[in-house]
This record gives C-alpha cells, sequence and structure tokens, in this order.
C-alpha cells in the first residue's frame, strides 16, 4: 500500500500532540487535542517508543481529542520515559511527546573514592528507593545479674519482647512497602526538544536523553529556555587528566567563580547514561545533591568513564564536535584550576523541536569516518 502524506505534515516541525495539563495523577484521564495540521488526516496512527525505536503500543486516533489513558494504558506502566510518536501512514508527523513517568526517587548511597591525580570525590556505590528504609535491628539492654529481683527481670523480659515485636512490626511493614516499590503517582508529557548552545566558537546542538535522566533533562532545558545561561562563560577548561586523557570543559555559572547556581539543589538520578565525547552532565561537589546549574561536556571516553554513575548525564552532542574542541583548545591562565585567559562565552541558549522518532531506530548514530567535521565521533 502507497500512503500519500501532505506536504505540509512533513514540513511539520512542532508536535502535533497537544495535552491539556503537563502533569497526569496517577488514573485520571490525559486528555489531548491534535493540532489543525492533522485536521482530515486519515487513519493517523500513534506509537508509543522506546530510546532504541521499539514499539511498546500503538493505536490509531479516534480523532480531534483523546483520552491518552483509556486509548493507550501502557503509558501507566513505564519503568523509565518512551517517546509518542505520530505517523501518518509510514511516515512520522512532526516531534514526539515525552512520557515522563512519575515514580519514587531512587537515592544514591556514596562512598569516598580518588581522582588519578590523587583528589577525592563523591562515588555512587549503590541505589535505593527513598521508601526502602532500612529497619535496623534492635539493640538489647544488657541482661539482669542473676541476683537481680524477679520484678527486675520480668520488666527486662518485657522491655525485650517490645523492641522484637517492634522490629519485626517494622519489618513487616518494609516488605509492605517494598511491594509497591516504585510508587507511581503520576505521567508527565512534555515535548521533545533539542537545545542549541551558542557560543562564540559556534553553536552547540544538544538532544535530551529523557530515558537517562528526564528530571535533568527538564530543569537544564527550563534554565536554558528562560536565558539563565545568556552570556555566562566556561569557567573551568581542563583539557586533559593526569593521565593525559582528554577531560571536560565547564559552564553554567552566571558569576564565573565556580561557586555559583540558581539558589536551587537537583536531587541526583540514576542515569546509565555513559559518559562519551559530547555526552552533557551536571557538576556537582560532594552532596550527591548538589547540582544546580552548572554542566560539563565531555572531552573523551578514556578521560570520563570513571564518572559514569557518580554524575547525572543527561544529554547527547547531535552537532558541534568542532566547537566543543576549539573551546577544550584555549589558552589557560591557570592549568591547576582551569582558568582560562579569555573564558569562552555561552551567548545564549534556545529549544528547537527533536527530530520524529523513527520504529526501531535509536537516536542518529553518526559516523565518524563519513560524517562532516563538526559532527561528533561516536
Amino acid at each position: 500500500m502507497v500512503f500519500w502524506i501532505p506536504a505540509v505534515l512533513m514540513l511539520m516541525t512542532e508536535c502535533p500532540l497537544v495535552p491539556q495539563w503537563t502533569d497526569q495523577p496517577i488514573g485520571r484521564s490525559i486528555p489531548i487535542d491534535l493540532g489543525a495540521e492533522l485536521a482530515g488526516v486519515q487513519n493517523a496512527q500513534l506509537l508509543l517508543l522506546d530510546a532504541k525505536g521499539e514499539r511498546l503500543a500503538a493505536c490509531v486516533l479516534p480523532g480531534a481529542s483523546f483520552d491518552l489513558g483509556e486509548l493507550m494504558p501502557e503509558v501507566w506502566a513505564l519503568e523509565r520515559s518512551a517517546w509518542l510518536q505520530v505517523f501518518s501512514g509510514s511516515e512520522p508527523v512532526g516531534s514526539p511527546l515525552v512520557a515522563v513517568p512519575l515514580l519514587s526517587r531512587q537515592v544514591p548511597i556514596m562512598e569516598t573514592a580518588s581522582t588519578p591525580e590523587g583528589r577525592s570525590y563523591a562515588r555512587v556505590v549503590g541505589w535505593r528507593d527513598e521508601l526502602d528504609v532500612p529497619v535496623e535491628p534492635p539493640v538489647f539492654p544488657d541482661r539482669p545479674p542473676p541476683d537481680a529481683e524477679p520484678s527486675v527481670q520480668r520488666a527486662w523480659d518485657e522491655l525485650v519482647d517490645r523492641m522484637q515485636a517492634e522490629y519485626e512490626r517494622q519489618l513487616e511493614e518494609a516488605a509492605a512497602i517494598r511491594e509497591l516499590l516504585p510508587l507511581r503517582t503520576g505521567l508527565r508529557l512534555i515535548p521533545d526538544q533539542l537545545v542549541v548552545i551558542r557560543t562564540d566558537y559556534g553553536e552547540i546542538k544538544v538532544q535530551m536523553r529523557w530515558d537517562a535522566a528526564p528530571h535533568t533533562a527538564e530543569h537544564f532545558s527550563t534554565l536554558a529556555r528562560n536565558g539563565y545561561y545568556r552570556d555566562v562563560v566556561f569557567h573551568r577548561i581542563v583539557p586533559y587528566t593526569g593521565s593525559g586523557d582528554p577531560f571536560v570543559i565547564q559552564a553554567g555559572d552566571p558569576s564565573a567563580t565556580g561557586n555559583g547556581g540558581p539558589g536551587t539543589w537537583l536531587p541526583m538520578e540514576r542515569s546509565t547514561l555513559p559518559h562519551d565525547f559530547g555526552v552533557i552532565s551536571m557538576a556537582r561537589d560532594n552532596d550527591p545533591d548538589s547540582a544546580g546549574s552548572q554542566f560539563f561536556l565531555c572531552l573523551s571516553r578514556e578521560g570520563t568513564a570513571r564518572l559514569d554513575g557518580s554524575y547525572t548525564s543527561f544529554g547527547e552532542t547531535l552537532s558541534g564536535a568542532g566547537a566543543i574542541r576549539s573551546i577544550a583548545n584555549v589558552e589557560l591562565a591557570d592549568p591547576e584550576t582551569g582558568s582560562p585567559v579569555r573564558p569562552p562565552r555561552i551567548l545564549g541558549m534556545r529549544l528547537v523541536p527533536a527530530p520524529p522518532r523513527m520504529i526501531r531506530q535509536a537516536p542518529e548514530v553518526v559516523d565518524p569516518v563519513a560524517s562532516p567535521a563538526d559532527r561528533f565521533p561516536r
């Protein structure tokens, strides 16, 4: 069968799905309207796709408005973010809508580690659900001596019995809670957008990895949209680690001191996105939840692999490798701190619609041999 698609649909870039609300409480209706561009289009389909483009669910759109929860109940069962993509025939229409499940938070378990240069930092060694609170066994008081009064012995026995009973009650309660984890409270629907970082060395186009760290991606996108990064410098350039591997370029502090932020802290997320070249990640101090606005772009897999799991990576560079490398090569005033002589500047950031998601196709993969020089190597 041949599908003919109106030219307006092929040129469409905005998301054609318009939810009435961003946040959807669990079990409630999810009213969504279709953009005017889809009026009159027959048999438009809605697909739910994971990060690799695998189909999780599919349905035919019933009309100009519908209840997503009723039409596609699979969205309520998501464990990580997925993409809602409209198709007309075999062609995707517009940018997708990201479905972010709202789940109880995963809390990092930390320990102190050392860099190759001998500096200490806090490393994540495990995770637990915020509601999965460990139950500590009771510490019983010393048993009374054999010659103690019978009343004292009875009081000790009663106290131990109460402590043991309370411990067993807490264990049962923790087990019951654990059966519900992760606790699901709703769904957040966000139009998928790229962040374009405009620097005095060229543009860097970044795709948000909503499946890896959705709340961090949303936080960064909001700061970018609101103009927070306008005329902010790259205050820290670390072209190489002590082992000689390219490391990071860091920005996001309007004060340019390396200590500034937006006045709020961002809880760390359990991102599985590797710190490869061009990956963007949140900077922090030893407190895992101390990220605010400062971010870094990775310069090599060899230099930043040790950051995996201990820093929240949340996006990938689609284009602008030349700008990243040029920034990394500026002259430094102090190689120890990474302070540049003339700090490169972020002139501004803007958000643009993300490209459509394709079936069984992950986000763009770039061939470093065949691609132009400004594309990033995989």
